[in-house]
């Protein structure tokens, strides 16, 4: 690179070869990065990821991000205007910048990319309405759907199977409860500057935790040789039991609440919520061209409408044999919701407000709200 720099007198133009430079790592990063011009295109390229291929269909979290990474571009075209954000130093004072230029496109691209965009919007304004997620309208869509006495019997077990781990984990937690307050106030902390990935706000927990994490099993051993006791080995075991049940019992609490609204769903409801998922995928075959061919080689499967799925221990053993299976065993996520999340009010403290056009602020100056936005 350095020779293409070189002046007619044989010197180097190192301006010209450090903007060279500056441009090849930036292509670099844009290539890995996922990029869009507004929060609500990046939404919509998660509805697109989630439609083109679901969770369960031998895809990799790789393969993921870079499937809404190219969904991200596709969306993108023909978005021009100001970035709508929050300022980090005064609550709830807009902070713009400049939109990146939209890519040069056909006028058909253009208008493609606009009708994905609308039926996108459409389908998961739907599901947010309803409290549904993509993968229970896709079951239904495949005659999986769960009739009334399977949501109402699945509703009591994932009920009754919380409240056990969560007694279990209970002792643990109260012990806890200093480090939970702690991420709780950094969490809303964070939250408050506006939308952002919530995988960000999983980073500060596993970091926070994981050094609170390796003090306490240096304390444990530190006191288990010098006393000469089991205990304190035994605490770090109840602990890991504690994150375990914890987590388990909150992803069953979720369930059962799942099931109570799909208990609640009319049957006309579902059949709304199947007929706009198959319009956005319609939307979303016919701009298949748009996207890179590089995601398209990526991703494995090509059925688009792959059958949903059931693992062998769910499928086989008994549901509480399977519930203190998954205890010790790794949970699997089934669908990409839980992946790369943008919005999910069960963990926001902040509600978006109407007045602002998108931008998110607390009810009182320098204060997030506390509760929860419910559709």
């Amino acid at each position: 690179m350095l020779e293409r720099h070189r002046t007619a007198a044989g010197g180097l133009d190192s301006y010209a070869a450090a903007r060279a430079i500056t441009e090849e790592l930036s292509a670099a990063m844009e290539s890995i990065t996922i990029n869009a011009p507004t929060w609500d295109a990046m939404r919509l390229a998660i509805t697109a990821a989630r439609l083109h291929q679901p969770a369960g269909t031998q895809m990799t979290l790789s393969q993921y991000t870079s499937l809404v990474r190219g969904w991200a571009h596709v969306l993108g075209m023909g978005l021009e205007g100001r970035l709508q954000g929050t300022s980090k130093y005064t609550e709830g004072t807009p902070a713009e910048r400049p939109l990146p230029p939209s890519p040069a496109s056909s006028p058909e691209a253009l208008a493609m990319a606009e009708a994905l965009r609308a039926d996108l919007g459409t389908y998961q304004a739907l599901l947010d309405r309803n409290g549904i997620k993509c993968d229970r309208v896709r079951r239904a869509a495949h005659g999986l759907g769960l009739p009334r006495y399977m949501a109402a019997t699945g509703l009591l077990q994932r009920a009754l199977s919380a409240l056990v781990l969560l007694l279990i984990a209970l002792p643990g937690v109260l012990m806890l409860a200093p480090v939970l307050w702690y991420i709780k106030r950094r969490e809303r902390k964070l939250l408050t500057k506006g939308r952002r990935w919530n995988d960000s706000v999983a980073e500060m927990k596993m970091m926070v935790s994981g050094l609170v994490g390796m003090a306490i099993v240096a304390t444990c051993v530190i006191a288990t040789v010098f006393l000469l006791s089991f205990k304190p080995a035994a605490l770090v075991a109840y602990f890991a039991l504690t994150i375990r049940s914890y987590e388990s019992g909150v992803s069953d609490a979720r369930s059962a609440y799942t099931h109570y609204k799909l208990l609640l769903l009319p049957a006309g409801r579902m059949d709304e919520l199947v007929v706009a998922r198959k319009v956005a995928m319609a939307s979303l075959v016919s701009a298949m061209d748009l996207l890179d061919p590089t995601v398209q080689a990526e991703i494995t499967l090509s059925a688009y409408e792959a059958a949903p799925t059931r693992g062998k221990l769910e499928a086989y053993l008994p549901w509480f044999i399977y519930r203190l299976a998954i205890i010790v065993l790794r949970r699997t996520k089934k669908d990409w919701n839980e992946v790369l999340r943008l919005q999910d009010y069960a963990t926001m403290d902040y509600i978006p407000d109407a007045s602002t056009d998108g931008t998110y602020v607390g009810r009182k100056a320098g204060k997030p709200s506390l509760r929860p936005k419910r559709s």
